[in-house]
């Protein structure tokens, strides 16, 4: 079986970078951000910068992955019922992620509202688009909640190549996961670690930072969107390659989860090649490792049905 870890459906572009700054979509795979003009994020193609739950079906059964998990961005928008109304319409090919503001008073009962009304699995959280520390005691109810209601957690510790205090808390995160040992995360991206910088070059120092959390059982690393990080290369991109070397070097495969990042990784790549990334390439694993990666592992940390 093959689970893509992270795909998104958008029904309309429209959220906030850094909690404050809009971003909408201007149609063609391009978005305008408020004070910085407009970028692309997605291939021409995306003429109505939305992405159904009918479109990311036909991509997956043209490579053949057999179910995804719907992630959720603030960049994109909060889009937690029309994520849910996916959920219900495919039961058996996707899981849900929700998203909440956790500085919002009312984050207790959204949370509630994700777990009994949505029937999402678990929530996601990035910084710094949502900025918050993620070791402050008046968070500490967020996570306990979340542990009642055995829900996941994932954390996208940010992409800004700017030296935004709110990026990269891996040392807030070490924090988390030691005062709260039993919540289940997954660290997307692994973690970013500045990986989008080719100046960091192997061991890839700051990767090795986030892949010391593997001493905690309850954390697992996902390794989407390598192709975007890695953008100076083209297919099959060696240095992705390396990074996946190191990951797996410092804590097997199994605890490796495989996802695309689609639709923004199209920009750099075809959807094919975001799996043969690890399918047909990354020599140093073997079948078996493989097979963890691109699903075993998914099926038992997000729950699918075989």
């Amino acid at each position: 079986m093959i689970i893509d870890s992270h795909m998104h459906v958008i029904p309309v572009w429209c959220g906030a970078r850094h909690g404050v700054t809009p971003v909408k979509g201007e149609g063609y795979g391009k978005i305008r951000i408020e004070g910085k003009g407009i970028e692309r994020v997605m291939p021409p193609s995306f003429v109505n910068m939305s992405t159904s739950p009918e479109l990311v079906l036909e991509y997956m059964n043209w490579i053949g992955v057999d179910k995804a998990v719907l992630m959720q961005a603030p960049v994109y928008g909060v889009h937690n019922e029309y994520v849910a109304e996916v959920l219900e319409k495919y039961p058996d090919k996707f899981k849900g992620f929700g998203l909440i503001d956790p500085r919002d008073k009312k984050a207790l009962d959204k949370i509630r509202y994700l777990t009994d009304a949505l029937k999402f699995c678990g929530v996601k959280f990035e910084v710094p688009d949502v900025p918050f520390w993620l070791d402050g005691e008046e968070y500490f109810p967020i996570w306990e909640k979340m542990l009642q209601e055995n829900l996941l957690l994932a954390l996208d510790l940010g992409w800004d190549k700017t030296e935004n205090p709110y990026c990269f808390q891996i040392k807030q995160l070490r924090k988390l996961v030691g005062n709260f040992p039993d919540l289940r995360v997954i660290v997307l991206h692994l973690g970013v670690s500045r990986l989008w910088d080719s100046n960091q070059e192997y061991p890839f120092p700051l990767l090795q930072q986030t892949l010391e959390l593997a001493e905690y059982p309850n954390v697992w690393f996902e390794i989407s969107c390598l192709p975007l990080l890695c953008e100076e290369e083209e297919y099959p991109y060696p240095r992705a390659q390396k990074i996946i070397e190191v990951t797996y070097g410092e804590i097997g495969s199994e605890r490796m989860i495989w996802g695309s990042d689609f639709p923004t990784v199209l920009q750099v790549c075809d959807y094919r090649q975001t799996l043969n990334l690890i399918k047909k390439n990354c020599d140093f694993l073997s079948q078996g490792d493989k097979e963890l990666i691109l699903g075993e592992n998914a099926v038992n940390v997000y729950g699918f049905k075989r």
